[in-house]
């Protein structure tokens, strides 16, 4: 008795996958190149465009003689398919059936896992918050400095802005400080899970490919 799948692959990357299966005991039957293209409609644009001529009489009043015409123009886009599609099949009667499919299922599931692990966790620096602090202190302490009030209280008045600004800064900065380290160690964990998954996924790679030799001799 044999079970059935069909898979699809790019063009480039199709000649990839057949022996990657044969190590799980399938076998290609057919291929089929699908190609096709359709126009999809996206949006449309359009104008007035007139023609004619306008004549002016005393009074304010205005003739014209003329037309005018809508000039519309579609907007589209081409989609295109293009892939390869695969029909394997293999024999549920064969010798390590079981184990073949068992390590397949086992391949499968590091391989999503791999696939969906992250590696790199980004942590925005604080750029705009201290060019704005900046900003906002340099305003502040140079109307401080001008001498725009002969009152001291006055003068104080632009220092606190300063200090706020300052304060922002220093605690935005303390928060990326916090945050980097964290993400530092995400990402480190993340590239270790990922080395284990590879190498997991070699030695399932590695123990379907030797069944499948045994089998093959």
């Amino acid at each position: 008795m044999k079970e059935y799948k069909t898979l699809r692959a790019d063009p480039e990357e199709a000649d990839k996958l057949i022996p990657h299966q044969e190590v799980f005991g399938w076998k290609l039957e057919n291929t089929q190149e699908i190609y096709s293209e359709n126009q999809e409609i996206t949006g449309m644009v359009g104008g007035t465009i007139s023609s004619g001529q306008s004549s002016y009489v005393y009074g304010g009043g205005a003739n014209s003689t003329g037309s005018s015409a809508t000039n519309m123009t579609v907007l589209s886009r081409t989609n295109v398919k293009h892939f390869i599609s695969m029909r394997f099949s293999r024999e549920t009667t064969m010798p390590n059936y079981a184990e073949l499919k068992d390590l397949e299922k086992q391949y499968e599931k590091l391989d999503k896992e791999y696939n969906e692990c992250v590696t790199y966790f980004p942590v925005n620096k604080p750029i705009r918050i201290t060019i704005g602090g900046i900003i906002v202190a340099a305003v502040c302490a140079f109307l401080t400095g001008g001498g725009l009030s002969a009152a001291e209280y006055e003068s104080c008045i632009f220092l606190v802005p300063v200090a706020l600004s300052v304060g922002l800064i220093v605690l935005m900065w303390k928060r990326y400080k916090k945050k980097k380290q964290e993400a530092d160690a995400k990402t480190i964990a993340g590239q270790k899970r990922r080395t284990e998954l590879s190498v997991a996924l070699s030695e399932v790679f590695v123990k379907a490919g030797t069944i499948t030799k045994s089998m093959n001799k």
